[in-house]
């Protein structure tokens, strides 16, 4: 058998299936598919995700529906205006998932606008690095978001009960190693499927939702309490016990 028509079987899956592949790719790969053939050029221009990156970034000329920013930040102070715009931007054009990293010297803490939470087609946010601040009372609207992730953000217990609560069709809830939180207390999730939790140390976890169906709980210490009564769709109940 020919191995060239062979292997070309790929470009004659759905354009749809094509962008998925190329999501796990690294930008310089998504380039790199461009030499492939005239039909992956196509696939490569259509390609529906933003990635900038500091250090190697790819940009077209449409707007996308995915936009991963990952930088890393000497002053935090000189460049919040500039990464304000960026998110004020992303919003305003509709784009529906957003990974959002930011490295910085831990003395300084980039606090993303009052804007992302006027996101109203985001369906997917991914964290890490910054802070969320708390917004007005009920001006949260991110009524799309089914998919949170926090990784060592800088969030309170307020700001974690408000979110769930406006946050109406949220299925997937993940917290890896956040700072502020001094006890977690997750209600009135009504569409919450999976919740992801990381910690070292937290005193008490209260978990009262009965849609979830998947739980992961990882401390180096015990919780001093521990309540997952109100789950009564609960399937897979994960503890992971890592101590120092």
């Amino acid at each position: 058998m020919d191995e060239t028509v062979d292997a070309d079987r790929i470009s004659d899956r759905p354009t749809f299936i094509i962008h998925h592949i190329m999501s796990f790719l690294s930008p310089k790969d998504v380039v790199r598919t461009g030499i492939l053939s005239t039909t992956w050029r196509k696939f490569q221009t259509s390609f529906p995700v933003l990635d900038f990156d500091q250090n190697n970034f790819l940009v077209k000329s449409r707007v996308k529906r995915k936009l991963r920013i990952s930088v890393s930040l000497l002053e935090v102070k000189e460049s919040s205006p500039l990464f304000d715009k960026w998110v004020e931007l992303a919003m305003e054009n509709g784009v529906k998932e957003l990974d959002f990293e930011v490295i910085t010297d831990k003395n300084s803490v980039y606090a993303l606008p009052q804007t992302i939470f006027s996101a109203k087609l985001l369906t997917s946010l991914k964290l890490f690095g910054c802070k969320l601040e708390q917004p007005p009372s009920h001006c949260a609207n991110l009524h799309s978001l089914k998919k949170l992730s926090l990784d060592e953000v800088y969030v309170n217990d307020q700001m974690v009960q408000s979110l769930v609560r406006e946050c109406r069709v949220l299925e997937d809830l993940s917290f890896f190693y956040c700072f502020g939180l001094k006890r977690l207390r997750i209600s009135e999730a009504h569409k919450l499927k999976s919740l992801i939790f990381h910690f070292q140390y937290q005193d008490l976890v209260e978990i009262d939702v009965p849609s979830l169906q998947q739980l992961e709980l990882s401390f180096s210490r015990v919780p001093r309490l521990l309540d997952v009564a109100e789950c009564p769709h609960l399937k897979k109940l994960s503890l992971i016990f890592t101590p120092f």
